[in-house]
């Protein structure tokens, strides 16, 4: 059965508390979040656990500092059915388990002072385990260890499992559930200060700064395809390995300086360009030095036994090789 605010009202008014001042500090479990009333504050509606009976209780928001410039807040989850029964099994409810506190024994000064573990799930910090920290809130977990290394991941969208919140009476809590298409992305930091944001999958970016062999490297991977940025003072270099094609592409210029540069292909390499190309080395052209070369090969005179011969450019297949000279000057701007 599902009540309304009033009716909780109705069912304050009318409850027995029996010596409630004596026991400000109680446990319970948030029902629902309600509109601000004359505090200004969020409330929520909280059954506090007293004498074997579920108070209906209106509680202000937990914030972990009070201050203007220093606070923290986060909403608490409640239960959609909003039950007042005497269940004395928490396991069946889904809001969050928290601890509150009637100020100055009155309950209608209502303030939850912090929560607790839920019945419904394992303690996830061992007492001899590796994490030292672990918070999970609308999906995103966020981990520190003993050793300072902080991760979040996302899980899902807390949001989405509505089954949890709907639970009925009577029946389990149902585990959170991860996304398998969605859940695994993370980013932090180790021990050593080293950074990695990942998908969980094929793509992370590395940023190592601690006290690995990679120090000063940034790597950068997509699926099979990584990019490595060496900046430590060992070694110096860019690195792309790849199991699929490299394209570079640019609407200005493209400028390689290096001291030597090598490139092998394993089929064939394709140089092409719309307007000219030029091959330089040592300050000389080496395609405008081939059209050189076939200027002066036409002029040249071979000389037989019977006495000298006309150039070669004179001969009657000369054109053929005029044609091929006069491409090269196109192509090299000459």
């Amino acid at each position: 059965m599902s009540y309304t605010v009033s009716e909780f009202d109705k069912a304050i008014g009318s409850m027995d508390y029996g010596g409630f001042q004596n026991h400000a500090i109680m446990t319970g479990i948030v029902v629902e979040e309600v509109e601000p009333k004359n505090t200004g504050e969020t409330e929520y509606l909280v059954l506090a656990n007293h004498r074997g009976n579920q108070v209906p209780m209106y509680c202000r928001r937990m914030s972990g500092i009070g201050g203007a410039h220093n606070y923290e807040e986060y909403n608490l989850h409640g239960y959609t059915e909003s039950p007042i029964e005497k269940e004395q099994k928490f396991k069946n409810l889904a809001g969050d388990t928290v601890i509150v506190a009637a100020l100055s024994g009155n309950m209608s000064n209502g303030i939850i002072l912090g929560g607790i573990r839920h019945p419904a799930r394992e303690e996830v910090l061992e007492a001899n385990g590796k994490s030292a920290y672990s918070c999970r809130i609308n999906g995103i977990l966020k981990e520190i260890d003993e050793d300072g290394a902080l991760t979040f991941k996302f899980l899902g969208n807390f949001s989405a499992n509505e089954a949890i919140l709907s639970t009925p009476a009577g029946l389990p809590i149902q585990e959170f559930q991860e996304y398998p298409t969605k859940a695994g992305t993370f980013f932090g930091f180790d021990a050593d200060g080293n950074f990695e944001a990942s998908d969980g999958d094929s793509v992370s970016i590395k940023l190592t700064r601690g006290s690995t062999a990679n120090v000063g490297d940034i790597a950068i991977t997509a699926g099979s395809t990584t990019v490595t940025l060496a900046g430590n003072s060992g070694t110096q270099e860019v690195t792309i390995s790849t199991e699929g094609e490299i394209t570079i592409s640019s609407d200005d210029n493209m400028t390689a300086n290096a001291e030597e540069i090598t490139i092998n292909a394993n089929k064939s390499m394709k140089l092409e360009a719309e307007k000219s190309m030029n091959l330089v080395s040592n300050g000389v052209d080496l395609v405008e030095l081939l059209v050189e070369l076939l200027d002066e090969l036409g002029l040249t005179i071979v000389t037989s036994p019977n006495g000298p011969c006309s150039k070669f450019n004179e001969a009657p297949t000369w054109s053929k090789i005029q044609s091929i000279q006069d491409k090269l000057k196109k192509h090299v701007g000459s």
